[in-house]
């Protein structure tokens, strides 16, 4: 959650909400076993065996799934630094707009 953007209007309420709220209490009360998982995830534990240790097939799926767009957040912040903090997808997006204008 700490890489959603918090420029986007829906991204930042989904922010908020798993965040300051009560979204992985959600979670949990459907059945699913994430908080922890999560939690450790956000305090950037990234070995996925640690993070479903002792939880269920569902829930161990959907903490994959939160753990494989971290992964992803953070390669695209890594190239973003290592481009000097330029983000080659909004210049591609620019260059685009630019072009059909």
């Amino acid at each position: 959650m700490p890489y959603l953007d918090d420029e986007d209007e829906q991204p930042r309420a989904i922010k908020v909400h798993f965040e300051q709220g009560n979204g992985l209490d959600d979670l949990e009360a459907q059945g699913y076993t994430v908080k922890a998982g999560a939690l450790t995830m956000w305090q950037g534990e990234r070995d996925l065996n640690t993070i479903i240790k002792g939880v269920d097939a569902d829930s161990a799926i959907i903490l994959q799934r939160i753990l494989l767009h971290t992964l992803d957040i953070e390669k695209k912040l890594s190239e973003i630094i290592a481009n000097g903090g330029i983000d080659d997808d909004d210049e591609e997006d620019a260059a685009a707009d630019a072009q059909s204008k």
